[in-house]
């Protein structure tokens, strides 16, 4: 996972069983890694699928260095 240059969204890029283990290390308590989307999707997050940005995770509300607005979500 990683920011992308805007600091408005941010790319998953590893595989299922690495972002296990990525979610693990940071004591998210996740085993699947379709449970971990499927959260995403419940607070509202928009996921690329497809083209040229695939990977790509973005909540208006969800920014780098901008706690305060992430606690409106």
């Amino acid at each position: 996972i990683s920011w992308c240059s805007n600091g408005k969204s941010f790319m998953i890029r590893g595989t299922p069983k690495q972002m296990i283990m990525l979610l693990n290390k940071h004591k998210f308590r996740q085993t699947k890694y379709k449970s971990f989307l499927r959260q995403l999707q419940a607070y509202n997050f928009i996921r690329i699928i497809k083209g040229s940005q695939k990977g790509l995770v973005y909540h208006s509300n969800f920014q780098r260095n901008n706690k305060a607005l992430c606690m409106t979500m």
